[in-house]
Formats: C-alpha cells, structure tokens, sequence
C-alpha cells in the first residue's frame, strides 16, 4: 500500500502544527507493524525535509511551485491544490493524509484530514481580514467537509466542528496529541538541567510561550502583571516575567505587539524577551519558572500547557474547556476574563511553595497519559481503515 502525506509543514516546526506533523509522521513511518507500506513524503521546499530519513519504505519528494518564490497564500494554494495533487496521481497513491487543513482534494483518492481546530471559522473577522484568507479559509472548511474521514484533537474541537462544518460525527475521531519525551523531567532531569543554565536566566521566574495572536491574550497577561509589580513588589520577590517567542517588528491584527505593551506599562526592567528559542531549550524554560500562565481565550488543544506539565512547572490557565479536558486538576485555572481573578491565583501561587510543588507533581504524573507514539499508532489506524 502507497500512503501520502504532506509534510510541508516540517518546515516550521515552531508552530503547533509543525509540531503535530514531525511527531505523528517521524514515528509512523517508523511502526514495525507497517514496515510494508510506502509512505510518500511530500514537502513545498528543501526546509524540514532533512528530519525524516529516507528508507526503503519513506520516499521523500521536493515539489516547487514553478515560477514563484514569494512564499504566500497564492504560492500555498497552488501548491496545495495542482501541484501536489498531480504529482500524488502519478504515484499512485491509495491514501492520502494530511496532517492540517488544507484546499487539497483528491480524486478517487482517500484523504484523511487533522482538524485541529476551527478557529479561523470563530474568529472570522480577524483570520480571514481581506479577500485572499477568506477565500484560502474557505476553501479549507469545504476540502475538509469533503474529506474521506477527519481526526481532530479534542472533543472540545469535535463539538465545535460539528457545530460549524457539515461533517457526518461517524467520520470524525478523537485522537489526542502526546507530548515529547525530552520534555519529561522524570525522565530527562540531566538534560533539562542543562537547558535550563544555557538560558542564562535564574530560575524562579514567570513564564510564557505560545504565540502572540491576540486570542492569547498576551497583553492581558502584561497588563495584570504590571499591577502586580505596582501594588504586590514584596510577593513578586524580584521574579521577573519571562517571554518567549519570534516578536512581530510590523503591526498585524492578528498579531499582540508584544514590545509596545510592555513599553505602554512600563516595565521594560521587569519583562525579559527572549525571541525564538529552539524546541530542544523549551523543557529548561518550563522547568526553571515559578510558574507557567496560559491565559488564551481559544484553543483546541493546548499544547504549551502540556509541555509544561511535563516539565513539572506548576501551571494556571484559562479556565476554557479544552484545557480542562487536558489538565484536569493538575493545573490551576481563571476567568480570562477577570484580571483581578488571574492577579489573585498569581499571588496565592508566587506566595505558596507547597501550592507549587503539588501543581509539578500532579503535572507530571497527568502528562504521562499523552503519549505521541499512541498518537501515531491510533493515526495510521485511522488513515488505513478510512
């Protein structure tokens, strides 16, 4: 059996979905029990196409839109939607997955389809702000309507795409994501260790990485925090509020200018930026902080929650239903949108060590139930009996 699978995404392995794509495919490809399939790895360019090895079962294949390097919607779309499709044809392919919405469809082919979330669906305005995204959006919510069987994450995304996409329920399952081993303090305390003095930061911090889209609510995050340096300096104890992730230099709607905020508050001395950081420091970041704030108003996963759980940083997020689902009572929560209820937990946390180490270990244990090679198995599952 011939198994596609579009793999551009290993390209961006900062995104969530980068991050799904490398977990899922690397070890699918890699099942002792599937060792007699082909999987046909398709990428748009030469970046993230060196993480996976080519096998006697893993063909790899580069396919550039002609003519056109600006790497944009049109570029995505054609791509997605002659390129790629033409060139599964020509292999034969009997199954196709995609690891993420996309405008690909594929004739007489099976295509199953990852539906993380539809977002870009609830938050209209914002995503899908001129011609080009809504039409490129558009075309997603109808290729995934006509996909052969659809995977999503949660069950809180498996409520909202039925709730806003006509998919029939029996053709959509649940599979949850796992989190990566190097992650696990328990596991990987040595190496954390080592991450964790390569920042240069001293532990004892707050901490935040997970995007700036304004549905994150970093500024929210910023506001409450310059409250806390005004009116609680003796519970923050110097703690500094560390942020992590590729800042923004243009004005985007969609996107928190994360500097500005922080300049509007003033408290440049007392937030530390870190840019982009490699997913191999993550687990030290985790690991080094007081505490890890996730005050999102939107997700269908999560994913930064989980890490940190896994690195045993104790943990309070929004109290929204997928987070729940995934943390149970292993992290604390808050309104997102109180600040005086996100200033409070924050406080009673920085102030209770024993509060801490509880929320670490109950972290800890509830990441073991996510395991991506679960993930990868239940996938391929999925995938041939679609």
């Amino acid at each position: 059996m011939r198994i596609g699978i579009n793999a551009s995404f290993l390209r961006k392995l900062n995104t969530g979905i980068g991050q799904y794509s490398k977990n899922v495919i690397e070890r699918m490809v890699n099942l002792k029990e599937h060792k007699d399939k082909k999987f046909y790895l398709y990428f748009e360019e030469e970046g993230g196409s060196n993480f996976i090895e080519e096998s006697d079962n893993v063909i790899k294949k580069i396919l550039k839109v002609p003519f056109y390097k600006r790497d944009d919607l049109v570029k995505k779309t054609t791509w997605e939607k002659i390129v790629l499709p033409r060139e599964v044809k020509k292999d034969e392919i009997d199954v196709f997955f995609t690891p993420f919405n996309s405008a690909s469809y594929f004739h007489s082919i099976r295509h199953v389809v990852t539906l993380h979330d539809v977002v870009w669906k609830v938050f209209e305005d914002q995503y899908a702000n001129n011609f080009r995204k809504k039409l490129y959006f558009n075309k997603t919510l109808d290729m995934s309507e006509k996909a052969d069987h659809l995977i999503t994450v949660s069950r809180f995304s498996k409520r909202e795409i039925l709730k806003y996409l006509e998919v029939d329920p029996n053709n959509l399952t649940v599979i949850r994501n796992g989190v990566a081993d190097y992650f696990r303090y328990q596991e990987n305390k040595a190496e954390i260790e080592r991450s964790i003095k390569k920042t240069g930061l001293k532990p004892g911090y707050i901490f935040y990485i997970g995007g700036f889209e304004k549905r994150k609510r970093v500024d929210f995050l910023i506001g409450a925090f310059k409250k806390i340096v005004d009116n609680y300096p003796n519970v923050l104890e110097g703690r500094k509020l560390v942020i992590a992730g590729e800042l923004w230099n243009h004005e985007d709607p969609l996107i928190t200018n994360v500097k500005k905020q922080i300049e509007k508050h003033g408290i440049e001395k007392n937030v530390k930026l870190l840019g982009r950081v490699d997913d191999q420091d993550r687990p030290g970041l985790y690991a080094g902080a007081d505490l890890y704030i996730f005050p999102s108003i939107y997700e269908g996963f999560g994913m930064p929650v989980l890490e940190a759980m896994a690195a045993g940083c104790p943990v309070l997020a929004s109290n929204i239903p997928p987070l729940a689902e995934i943390a149970g009572e292993a992290i604390e929560f808050f309104n997102p949108n109180r600040e005086d209820e996100l200033i409070q937990q924050t406080l009673k946390l920085l102030s209770e060590r024993e509060k801490r180490l509880e929320l670490s270990l109950k972290g800890m244990e509830r990441a073991q139930g996510f395991d991506w090679n679960e993930t990868a198995k239940r996938t391929i599952n999925v995938i041939l009996d679609s």
